[in-house]
């Protein structure tokens, strides 16, 4: 079994529970435009912004929780 048959839904709904819901549309279209590359800098993005409250934190539970 490849990742391909799960991931696609598994990371588009995690991109969709993050991003704020009158911004969804928005995501949606620009991932059906260009792709996987929306996920990745949407994901570097993300990231970004939360970087400092991530490096502050010690283990896994903190950043899933």
């Amino acid at each position: 079994m490849t990742t391909n048959l799960f991931s696609t839904d598994w990371i588009i709904s995690i991109f969709l529970s993050i991003i704020p819901i009158d911004l969804t549309h928005i995501y949606l279209d620009l991932f059906f435009e260009q792709s996987w590359d929306v996920c990745y800098e949407t994901a570097i993005s993300i990231l970004t912004y939360y970087e400092q409250d991530l490096l502050g934190m010690h283990d896994a539970g903190q950043i899933i929780g």
